[in-house]
């Protein structure tokens, strides 16, 4: 960790400097010592003139800072010291009230030390802010001691020693920052919220005054982004400017240094540091008097500084700089959880969104162990094979094998992916009811980041439905060519009945026709056979003319209305046309075909390829 401190020219224990001058007393008798005057308080007897020269020997060599007080609170005597340590001369102390130099803030504290004092209650130290001769804020340790001079006890005046403490406050100030940044760690949730509550700590529970986050902009003057602020004094950052670059004044202060070049930086007294010039008039205003800058790395790059104030000079020791040290280090980690967390919950959207896109596909995914156990099939797996979920997680492959496949097919499958490589082909596979399906398959190895094989991922696509498509064209075009076939071997003969034998004869060589009859109709006479071949219709008018009842009925069930059919049927009294008993074969208009009920075996191809 790299410092940087920024001194005035008066030392820790200067009181803004000794200034020479006569030290009075009130209502006192003068003593030398030490060539300097001070004060002791007139006693009745005149044996306590020792005890006073040695009680006035003690104070003056002490560091401290002795104050003896009267009931109403005004200073009766106080021990030179007073100048070294607040700069106060102890004429300008002594006769005034002991709160005259009392933070506002801390005036409720020392009355009610006070009020124990006289009342003869036991009291412990306290911490207050003792306002110096240069009208800063000095803590100070202070503790009241009764003189009890009157016969019955009375208590009659007190004594306070003042120790400067500004140590231990700094130093306990930073504890209870850190203490308070670990709680606003494992309460945040997201960025803002953690720089913005990590601001607040440290004016709420370290007593700081202002604290704020800054970052980085990477814009033509290198300015510096606000990111969170603690909310008092908040207006301070609207009426200053900032910079980052070396080059500008403003990049000099301690923000745009510790942005910069990555130290931390302090600065004792606003007021002796020249490089804090141009901000000082609005510092002041605002009650700051030191700060410290604290640079916050993630991953080894800046991300930004945490700039704390204080009300008082020398704020910032060597202890509490390591502890606010930390403090930034443990911002820099919460940023950088909560960036991991974001990070994360993108991860597991979109792996979500992968998963959901897994459920709801139509293709079968399948992911088995390095063992070939399933671990994972999507319901589309479950839809296509017939097996549950349940039934196939844990199970074995084995479970679609047909038996179409020979062992060499699967060691070339097996081959290849345990070398590494991406497999495609088509199984035959079993359902579970037993019936044979097709699956187009991609398997692919998955390893790990250390080329670990760790799985298997199969994508397969049933083409039961592609399969059903194909043989259903290949039926029409099969019917296509037959019929085709069928009427280029028809030609005109030279009366009615001959064409219609050679029509009912090409007919009957079709696959599943047993006989064909060709029957004109006429409104008056009925109907009447214009030709007949095979041995499935008698040559007998009823026989003809029972079939072709039959016929007609099955005509009408099949068309919509007299003039429209909702099949093709032959409108020419010159063509017929012969259907497979299997459909609904029906002739309409004058000229009737019928076909003998004879199973079709032009169409009996299975559809599904695999079934046999």
């Amino acid at each position: 960790m790299i410092v940087t401190q920024r001194n005035g020219t008066g030392g820790p224990g200067d009181g803004g400097g000794r200034r020479p001058g006569r030290i009075l007393g009130h209502g006192e008798t003068g003593i030398a010592g030490g060539g300097v005057m001070f004060g002791v308080r007139r006693r009745t007897s005149a044996s306590a003139t020792d005890d006073q020269d040695r009680y006035a020997l003690l104070a003056e060599s002490s560091s401290d800072v002795v104050l003896e007080t009267g009931s109403n609170g005004s200073v009766l005597w106080v021990s030179p010291s007073i100048e070294s340590v607040l700069g106060w001369l102890p004429g300008e102390i002594i006769g005034t009230s002991a709160l005259d130099i009392v933070h506002a803030d801390d005036v409720v504290t020392v009355e009610q030390q006070r009020s124990k004092v006289f009342a003869g209650e036991p009291v412990s130290d306290v911490h207050v802010r003792i306002r110096t001769s240069r009208s800063e804020l000095r803590w100070m340790s202070a503790r009241s001691h009764p003189l009890r001079v009157a016969p019955d006890g009375t208590v009659a005046a007190s004594v306070v020693v003042m120790r400067d403490c500004r140590t231990e406050v700094a130093n306990q100030r930073a504890r209870d920052a850190l203490a308070a940044g670990t709680d606003v760690l494992l309460r945040s949730h997201d960025e803002l919220e953690l720089l913005t509550d990590m601001c607040q700590a440290s004016v709420d529970k370290a007593g700081y005054l202002f604290a704020w986050y800054g970052r980085r902009v990477d814009d033509e003057a290198k300015s510096v982004e606000r990111v969170a602020m603690s909310t008092e004094h908040a207006g301070y950052l609207d009426r200053i400017g900032l910079s980052w670059d070396r080059a500008n004044p403003l990049g000099l202060g301690p923000s745009g240094t510790a942005l910069r070049d990555g130290t931390v930086v302090i600065v004792h007294d606003f007021a002796q540091d020249a490089s804090f010039q141009p901000w000082i008039a609005e510092a002041i205003r605002h009650g700051f008097r030191s700060s410290i800058a604290l640079p916050v790395v993630i991953d080894g790059e800046i991300d930004g500084v945490l700039t704390v104030y204080s009300a008082e000079v020398r704020a910032f020791d060597q202890r509490a700089v390591a502890l606010l040290a930390g403090l930034a280090s443990q911002l820099g980690y919460g940023l950088q959880r909560l960036r991991n967390e974001v990070q994360l919950l993108d991860a597991l959207r979109e792996q979500s969104l992968l998963i959901t896109a897994i459920e709801q596909t139509g293709d079968s995914v399948v992911i088995n162990d390095t063992d070939a156990n399933i671990v994972y099939a999507n319901p589309a797996t479950s839809r296509t094979s017939g097996y549950t979920l349940d039934e196939l997680r844990g199970g074995n492959p084995r479970v679609f094998k047909s038996g179409i496949h020979d062992q060499v097919f699967y060691e070339t499958m097996w081959a290849r992916l345990l070398d590494g490589q991406s497999w495609r082909g088509v199984f035959v596979n079993r359902r579970k009811n037993g019936e044979l399906y097709e699956e187009k398959a991609n398997i692919a190895p998955i390893h790990d980041k250390d080329g670990m094989l760790i799985a298997f991922v199969s994508v397969k696509h049933d083409l039961s439905a592609e399969r059903l498509l194909e043989a259903s064209i290949d039926r029409q075009q099969n019917d296509r060519d037959v019929m085709f076939g069928v009427m280029s071997r028809v030609r005109p003969a030279a009366t009615l009945h001959g064409t219609s034998i050679t029509l009912c004869q090409a007919v009957n060589d079709l696959s599943g026709f047993d006989a064909t009859a060709v029957v004109l109709l006429d409104k008056e006479t009925g109907f009447q056979i214009a030709g007949l071949a095979g041995d499935g219709l008698s040559n007998d008018l009823q026989s003809v003319r029972s079939s072709w009842g039959r016929v007609t009925s099955m005509a009408r069930r099949g068309c919509r209305n007299d003039e429209r059919c909702s099949r093709s049927w032959v409108r020419s009294p010159a063509h017929c046309s012969a259907h497979n008993s299997t459909r609904t074969g029906v002739l309409r208009s004058c000229v009737l075909t019928s076909a003998a009920s004879s199973t079709s075996r032009n169409t009996s191809r299975c559809s599904n390829r695999w079934s046999t």
